[in-house]
């Protein structure tokens, strides 16, 4: 495969090719796949914070496994052709008849995902104690991968730029074949392992989180955010990267004064010292008294975002 790709000539179309995960963890009502929404949000000073809420999107179609000659039990797929039971993306689970039977948008949330992964592993995998914390080593590690190609100039004209990314994860479950995910038995992979990335550890997860495997499927820019969650989500992205230079207050007495908000703030406020001083804090801003417009905020997965990397 590399001499391959080695041998192809400049302006060639680029492929990605990946080993179907034909074991996924699905929802019980209707047995479909689903994958997990998250939303990264890199500041400025390639400081990484997650958003504490996601969303778990839901194929429209009940997922069929079955055996196939030369495949081991259980691990054979019946019909690839099927995109309703194999992908989950919104676009396309809309188009099928059953959208909206069991889920009103085909979504769910994180609390909800919380009762179900407990109630199907007799309470021995929780989502917010056991994965959630691979899932932010995997963010952690792919985007320190890139920091050199993403990390922008020093000399920015005194911009202070951020990107929003939306990653998208899926659950295997443990079993046999080559595609499993990892036994109670053996040894985790390389995203559940505790370890230690540029001096900030993470967490070691539980012991029964063995059973399920963390993938991710891809990383995507200009993310589309789920409805429910937008309003929430805006407010909490701007209390990070636009309150700490454009406090609301002052915001507020700009705009009754009639004039330039942004022109009015810059005068009074140093920003390069003010980005000194923030660049050196260890905690996010979270909006934890926030009331929620849309999907309630619970106590495991609050509202605001968590710095899960400080450069």
């Amino acid at each position: 495969m590399l001499a391959f790709i080695d041998s192809q000539t400049e302006g060639s179309i680029s492929w990605v090719v990946q080993r179907y995960i034909s074991n996924p963890i699905l929802i019980p009502a209707g047995q479909r796949k689903f994958d997990i929404r998250i939303w990264v949000l890199l500041d400025a000073n390639y400081n990484i914070h997650v958003y504490r809420r996601g969303a778990l999107r839901v194929a429209s179609q009940s997922y069929v496994t079955a055996n196939v000659e030369g495949e081991d039990e259980g691990t054979g797929l019946v019909d690839l052709s099927d995109i309703h039971a194999h992908l989950s993306n919104h676009c396309i689970a809309e188009t099928h008849p059953d959208y909206g039977k069991y889920e009103p948008t085909n979504e769910l949330w994180y609390d909800e995902f919380e009762e179900i992964l407990l109630e199907m592993t007799d309470g021995r995998v929780s989502f917010g104690r056991d994965l959630i914390p691979q899932i932010h080593a995997i963010i952690r590690h792919t985007l320190l991968a890139v920091k050199e190609r993403l990390q922008g100039s020093d000399d920015r004209g005194g911009y202070r730029s951020f990107n929003v990314f939306g990653y998208d994860f899926m659950l295997s479950k443990e079993g046999t074949g080559s595609t499993t995910g990892v036994s109670a038995s053996s040894k985790p992979t390389s995203s559940m392992v505790l370890e230690e990335v540029a001096g900030q550890k993470t967490a070691a997860p539980q012991e029964g989180a063995q059973e399920v495997k963390v993938w991710l499927l891809e990383v995507n820019s200009s993310p589309a955010v789920a409805n429910d969650l937008l309003a929430d989500f805006v407010q909490d992205l701007l209390a990070v990267v636009v309150d700490p230079f454009f406090p609301p207050e002052e915001r507020e007495e700009g705009n009754e004064a009639g004039g330039s908000v942004e022109r009015e703030v810059l005068k009074e406020h140093n920003l390069e010292e003010e980005e000194k001083a923030r660049s050196t804090a260890t905690t996010c801003l979270p909006l934890s008294g926030a009331k929620s417009t849309g999907v309630a905020a619970s106590d495991m997965f609050p509202r605001g975002f968590d710095c899960i990397y400080h450069a």
